[in-house]
C-alpha cells in the first residue's frame, strides 16, 4: 500500500502543462449521413440570414433537419454548413 501512495505523491508533484484546446474541424463535400465524431444520424443543415415563412421550412425546422444558425456569414472565414443534433459538432463544406 505505500508504494501506491509514493506512486500517487510522485505524480501530483510533477507540474501539469495544460495542452491547448484546438477544437477539431470535419469537412465534407455532401451532407453526411452520419456524424464523424458521435456516429448519429441526426445531421442538420444550418440556416444562415432571415428565414422565410413557408410552411416547408417550418415543417423543416420542427422536424430538426434545419437549425438557424444566424443572421449573416462571415466573408474572412469558413462557416459550417451542418450541425449534429446530438453532440453539437459542425462540419464545414469542402469544396471538391
Amino acid at each position: 500500500m505505500e508504494s501506491l501512495d509514493y506512486a500517487v505523491r510522485d505524480k501530483l508533484s510533477q507540474p501539469h502543462v495544460r495542452q491547448p484546446f484546438r477544437p477539431e474541424r470535419f469537412y465534407s463535400t455532401d451532407k453526411p449521413k452520419q456524424c464523424p465524431r458521435c456516429r448519429s444520424v441526426l445531421i442538420a443543415e444550418l440556416l444562415y440570414g432571415e428565414p422565410g415563412r413557408s410552411s416547408e421550412l417550418i415543417a423543416d425546422l420542427k422536424a430538426g433537419r434545419v437549425v438557424p444558425a444566424g443572421k449573416t456569414k462571415s466573408a474572412d472565414k469558413p462557416d459550417p454548413r451542418w450541425k449534429c443534433l446530438d453532440c453539437q459538432t459542425l462540419i464545414y463544406h469542402k469544396e471538391s
